[in-house]
């Protein structure tokens, strides 16, 4: 009995100490694309970078499409600065959004470029 005891509380604390190792990453970031016409972009690729990444831990980094309505989301992302990218063959545009562990975050990226508006012309 004693020996069950012991077993089991010592796995208790290791569960503990994975916990503590490994905090909740249950942030999001998400938003919708935008032409420099406020219409949505669907397909554009969007990145999202972690920028102030703690000593000895890896940046968070990923990369999707943006969906109907040019909405895209990240979820599941350590808390935060992030730099977000939005790219097509017609433009380009840059964000930042800083989240909370557990928290969110909204952003709208308007591309701007050739046939879009902005800073690049033809």
């Amino acid at each position: 009995m004693k020996f069950k005891l012991i077993i089991t509380t010592l796995l208790f604390v290791l569960a503990l100490v994975g916990i503590a190792a490994n905090p909740v990453t249950a942030a999001s970031v998400g938003g919708a694309v935008m032409d420099a016409n406020g219409s949505p972009v669907v397909g554009a690729v969007v990145t999202i970078q972690q920028i102030d990444v703690p000593r000895g831990q890896r940046p968070y980094a990923a990369r999707i499409e943006s969906g109907r309505g040019g909405r895209y989301v990240f979820d599941g992302i350590p808390g935060g600065h992030f730099v977000l990218r939005a790219q097509t063959r017609v433009g380009s545009t840059r964000g930042e959004a800083t989240v909370r562990a557990n928290g969110s975050a909204r952003v709208q990226l308007v591309l701007t470029g050739r046939r879009g508006g902005g800073d690049i012309r033809d």
